[in-house]
């Protein structure tokens, strides 16, 4: 659902990603013929970060290690 999401309206996957700032520029970019797919392959990489911090994030939490450790 996100990725369809992501290709139709990329801006709303910032926004529900918790990036404000992010998903309001990139409607403004998406406004643009040009910006569209760059905003497409902004979406996708935010999804793919966000996917990828929630896999880190779960195996901290299955080895039992605390997120702040694992940042420095």
């Amino acid at each position: 659902m996100m990725i369809v999401l992501a290709i139709l309206l990329p801006f709303l996957v910032l926004f529900i990603l918790g990036k404000p700032f992010q998903g309001i520029f990139c409607l403004i970019f998406c406004l643009t013929g040009f910006g569209y797919p760059v905003s497409i392959c902004w979406a996708f990489y935010a999804l793919s970060k966000h996917y990828t911090d929630k896999k880190i994030a779960e195996a901290a939490r299955i080895n039992g290690v605390e997120e702040r450790k694992m940042i420095k």
